[in-house]
């Protein structure tokens, strides 16, 4: 009986963590998800809709900022497993984890400041930019490469991968359901097509805070192999 109630006790500490890590997040994917429906079945011109999306967008310009500091500190800690030549293979994990995440980083930046130079509710020029020009097919890529990458490193062993797979929001997974109501045939389609550009800028921001979080996640573990494996 005591052990069941410890058990009970122990999830409920680990959803308490995970809300306290991700609730951010979480609330930024339902505010998208609803939204999307909105500007779907109505016209794109509510201006309180757009406003919260300023806000959103700005808090995660804020957030990005925290955490691409806090991972200054973790790119200073690898400064003497760089010159140290017997963990190449930690250096080689943490070039690599630094690639695919300055590859989101510069692409999602770019394209939010061509966004930001339109209406904040033109959607057309999204859907030439997203889906007609295939920008948004490469920020998928991107994702999904940067994931890999990640989670692929031949220093993790089984019990890495998973603590890190089960942890890291960079990821291109989407509510299929959702996307088949309101007729979105892919992963492109639903977040790009027929959106205002203010939503989108929000989500490239988002996904930009996905990569920087999901870096700042895994060189941490990077740096507790390295410094184990003296």
């Amino acid at each position: 009986m005591g052990c069941g109630k410890r058990v009970k006790f122990e999830e409920k500490g680990k959803m308490r963590n995970f809300w306290k890590e991700n609730g951010i997040i979480v609330g930024i994917a339902v505010l998208f998800t609803v939204t999307l429906i909105y500007f779907v079945y109505h016209v794109a011109t509510s201006n309180p809709i757009v406003e919260q999306f300023k806000l959103v967008s700005d808090s995660l310009h804020v957030r990005s900022t925290r955490t691409m500091q806090d991972n200054e500190s973790l790119h200073d800690k690898f400064s003497p497993i760089l010159s140290d030549s017997s963990k190449n293979e930690f250096a080689d994990a943490y070039l690599s984890i630094n690639k695919v995440t300055d590859h989101i980083v510069t692409y999602t930046d770019s394209l939010a400041l061509l966004l930001e130079k339109r209406e904040a509710k033109d959607y057309e020029y999204v859907n030439q930019l997203m889906l007609t020009q295939g920008h948004g097919t490469f920020v998928k890529e991107l994702i999904v490469d940067a994931r890999n990458t990640m989670l692929g490193l031949s220093v993790w062993n089984d019990a890495d991968t998973s603590y890190l797979a089960n942890r890291m929001n960079l990821t291109v997974q989407y509510n299929e359901k959702n996307a088949k109501k309101l007729n979105k045939k892919n992963w492109e389609e639903y977040h790009f097509d027929h959106v205002p550009a203010i939503a989108v800028i929000t989500l490239l921001n988002k996904f930009k805070n996905d990569a920087l979080s999901s870096q700042g996640l895994v060189l941490e573990r990077l740096y507790e192999k390295a410094t184990i494996n003296p």
